[in-house]
């Protein structure tokens, strides 16, 4: 194996696969190593005058500031960025791709938008520099070599990260710093490899969580009340908080011991949330108002209204069965044979 990579054949460095010494010869590359590369750094492959533009991905990266020999390290003691006139040509370095015959794959993590991850992390973010040690510490709570007790009934959490910066604070609250460091938090709390992020704050930031979250389209999740711990196939029984409409624990059955907390106004705004749904089993309500009794049975289309009762009432004679996309049919020994006869109509003319 080459001990250098060279990207373009009309690059003027290569990449050093290891460290390099003086006097190595890379016969790849027609070269001897001059002084020491480190890995990872560029090596001149060719005679390179002082001034002249230094190309690698056969795109300039910079100009040389002495004469470059070959073999020579290539970096800051001897490049320099500078203005230059750009010229774009679309699609002129474009190769048809060789696709293989059997695709390889991989046993990743397929997210709810499609994305694929290949680690199943929880990030603790930080909006600035000051709540850096309480997400360290966080993080370190559930570091499995200090605390393996904290993350044993989540064998399916890789790990507690935390990302931490020395920024956020004593900047324009307008400005392009604070930009750019919130795309870039929200870059993180996007990546498929979280499965969910934590964000850690202190207050008086100019980064404040709330315009971190409006600029990059995040939004909260969920909060866990109770429960939440599987053993096996069997999930605790788990009570939830701070949900959406659009979550899929509210808008695709469960089919679990789960129960999510949500907010209302007024009375109208529940009946709509609880009406604003492709399903309906049945449905509970409380209240001493005749009144709201009824406009719950008239503008919820369920199978079944509760009345100061919960949802899940139900004796066998009754007629058990939903509407919309929770079934067909109703149960009940009665209402049962009802859904399951035929009825046929025989006329005789006896005339």
């Amino acid at each position: 194996m080459s001990a250098v990579i060279r990207i373009h054949p009309a690059d003027d460095v290569a990449i050093a696969r290891r460290q390099l010494l003086g006097g190595t010869r890379v016969d790849s590359e027609g070269i001897t190593v001059a002084g020491l590369v480190p890995p990872g750094h560029k090596i001149a492959v060719r005679p390179i005058a002082a001034g002249a533009p230094v190309r690698r991905y056969n795109q300039i990266i910079g100009f040389a500031t002495q004469a470059i020999a070959p073999g020579q390290h290539v970096h800051t003691h001897n490049l320099a960025f500078s203005t230059f006139e750009r010229s774009h040509e679309v699609g002129a370095g474009v190769h048809p791709t060789a696709y293989v015959d059997e695709p390889a794959t991989f046993m990743g993590i397929v997210r709810d938008d499609g994305r694929v991850a290949t680690r199943n992390y929880i990030g603790v973010l930080t909006s600035v520099n000051c709540s850096a040690t309480a997400a360290r510490a966080i993080a370190d709570q559930f570091r499995r070599d200090i605390h393996p007790e904290m993350l044993a009934d989540y064998p399916n959490v890789d790990g507690v990260v935390a990302l931490t910066h020395g920024a956020g604070c004593a900047t324009a609250s307008d400005g392009e710093e604070l930009l750019v460091l919130r795309r870039t938090l929200g870059g993180y709390a996007r990546h498929a490899n979280f499965a969910a992020v934590l964000v850690v704050g202190l207050g008086c930031e100019t980064n404040q969580i709330q315009g971190l979250m409006a600029q990059e389209g995040l939004a909260e999740g969920a909060r866990l009340l109770i429960g939440g711990k599987r053993e096996g196939r069997v999930l605790w029984p788990t009570i939830l908080t701070d949900t959406r409409p659009d979550m899929k624990v509210m808008c695709e059955e469960a089919f679990a011991p789960l129960v999510s907390i949500v907010t209302y106004r007024d009375f109208d705004e529940a009946l709509r949330l609880l009406a604003d749904s492709p399903y309906g089993l049945q449905a509970g309500i409380y209240t001493q108002d005749i009144r709201k009794a009824f406009a719950a049975i008239r503008k919820v289309d369920v199978g079944g209204m509760m009345v100061n009762d919960t949802s899940i009432f139900r004796v066998d004679h009754m007629p058990y069965g939903g509407n919309k996309m929770s079934g067909i049919g109703r149960e009940g020994v009665r209402f049962a044979i009802e859904e399951m006869t035929n009825i046929r109509m025989v006329c005789f003319n006896l005339a």
